[in-house]
């Protein structure tokens, strides 16, 4: 769910949400090279990297992205066009 707030001019903006899925792929140790993906709730990237290296084990977060940052990017290009 995206929270919501009143920007001082009135507007209504998005924030960050206290939570967000974030989708890695995981480097599982698999012989063949094959890469785990999977999805983590965490409050942010730093969160989701560490939590996912408690699983893991460091250093096997190949990729990590979270939806809302995502939408933040692509928002920011599309306003630069």
């Amino acid at each position: 769910m995206i929270a919501w707030q009143k920007a001082k001019d009135g507007a209504t903006a998005k924030r960050k949400p206290e939570m967000s899925t974030y989708h890695p792929i995981v480097d599982a140790g698999d012989p063949s090279g094959i890469d785990k993906r999977t999805s983590i709730e965490a409050a942010n990237t730093d969160e989701a990297k560490v939590l996912l290296e408690e699983k893991f084990g460091r250093g096997a977060v190949v990729s990590l992205w979270g939806e809302w940052e995502a939408q933040q990017a692509r928002a920011k290009i599309s306003a630069e066009k």
